[in-house]
């Protein structure tokens, strides 16, 4: 398996984002591989390679975060036997880094690096070579939605469990799948609960605006019966000065009559 060139203590001792830097240095040149870009150590003819982060775990997770990407973390243990088949028969290989690549954002560290080894901790990580696919929200809030560990060789029949490509495909695209249509799921509800707030607050509104409506009515017509009550007084007062200007004439009459 090799790998006597990983994790010395230099690499421990590294800050996260250098670590995962030389993390990439080191493994294009031991497995002659570069990204499909063709980019890296790995010159022409080089096997493909995850574009892995050249950041931090933390910083990675953040990204994964703010790009509302799922995180995969590749966890490398230099000096385990099924370390090297795994990465030409599975890791390494077009159609999976091709899936990685269109679709998700990559960290890998090797265990003997500080980061990487804080990393299988929290991942819980106890066999190797390992695998893990995270939703990442608003970190350090994480959720391990897929993991893949000791996968063992299993010949020219791909890895034990049948993890071979299609299998680690397979896998992640059934986690993707449900995380994504429990997303649908919650968002649905986000909306249904925000739908009935807004008839609520418009039913409220209406009903206010009915009351209002009632208020302004009762006004009206109380107004209106003011009006009326201070006309039919006016009546009554120009009726009564009106006898009282008839009764005066009579009287007037009367007196002139008796003289």
């Amino acid at each position: 398996g090799g790998g006597e060139g990983w994790g010395g203590g230099e690499e421990g001792m590294q800050d996260p984002k250098r670590a995962a830097e030389m993390f990439i240095e080191s493994y294009e040149k031991q497995y002659q591989c570069a990204t499909n870009e063709g980019g890296g150590g790995g010159g022409t003819g080089a096997r493909p390679r995850p574009r892995f982060l050249p950041l931090s775990f933390q910083e990675a997770t953040r990204l994964a975060a703010r790009e509302h990407k799922f995180l995969v973390v590749y966890l490398h243990a230099p000096l385990h036997e099924h370390t090297p088949s795994f990465l030409s028969q599975t890791l390494n290989t077009d159609t999976l880094t091709s899936f990685l690549d269109d679709n998700l954002l990559v960290w890998g560290g090797s265990i003997h690096s500080a980061d990487a080894y804080h990393t299988s901790q929290l991942l819980d990580a106890s066999a190797f070579p390992f695998l893990a696919l995270l939703a990442c929200h608003n970190p350090p809030h994480l959720t391990v939605l897929e993991h893949m560990e000791g996968l063992g060789s299993g010949g020219e029949g791909g890895w034990e469990g049948g993890l071979g490509v299609e299998g680690v495909l397979q896998r992640l695209t059934a986690a993707m799948a449900r995380q994504q249509e429990l997303l649908a799921r919650q968002e649905a509800a986000v909306r249904e609960r925000a739908e009935r707030v807004r008839l609520q607050e418009e039913q409220n509104r209406e009903y206010q605006e009915a009351l209002e409506a009632d208020r302004r009515r009762e006004a009206d017509l109380a107004a209106e019966r003011e009006r009326a009550r201070e006309e039919e007084e006016r009546e009554r007062r120009r009726e009564g000065e009106a006898k009282e200007e008839e009764e005066r004439k009579r009287r007037e009459a009367a007196e002139m009559i008796l003289m």
